[in-house]
């Protein structure tokens, strides 16, 4: 089962980041053009957080319930062996606690959005999306991703 959830929260992250792309372009030409984005980019926007909050869970049962975690949690002085060791401290505490924020900043800019119209909504989702988008980018495990 462990090996499926790997999977699963390494498969996500292609159509997560698609869908974050596509809110993010139609929300910043909805913000530029001054309109109210569409029903259908709205829609985007919608999936895009809720498929956000499910790799976060995913990712949460990877980092304490992993085959990788339960090792590692195991030893004595674990933290230690983590902190010193590069690929393991962005394993267990840089990729999660950016990932943790970016979700934060995508949960700030859905819920906040629902109160306004137009383009001040479309600005809100762009400007907290971005963000979540920048810090998801610089986190993701690219080395692992390329091969």
């Amino acid at each position: 089962m462990n090996t499926g959830i790997l999977h699963l929260h390494s498969a996500l992250p292609y159509l997560l980041l698609a869908l974050l792309i596509a809110s993010l372009i139609g929300n910043i030409i909805a913000w530029q053009s001054k309109t109210q984005a569409s029903k259908t980019m709205f829609t985007f926007t919608k999936v895009t957080f809720i498929l956000s909050h499910v790799q976060l869970l995913i990712g949460m049962f990877v980092l304490f319930l992993g085959e990788k975690a339960t090792a590692i949690f195991s030893q004595e002085g674990a933290m230690k062996t983590i902190m010193g060791d590069s690929d393991l401290r962005m394993a267990f505490v840089e990729h999660p606690l950016t990932m943790i924020i970016a979700i934060v900043f995508i949960t700030l800019g859905y819920i906040g959005s629902k109160k306004l119209t137009g383009s001040a909504q479309a600005k809100r989702i762009s400007i907290f999306y971005g963000i979540g988008l920048f810090l998801i980018l610089i986190r993701i495990p690219w080395q692992s991703w390329l091969g």
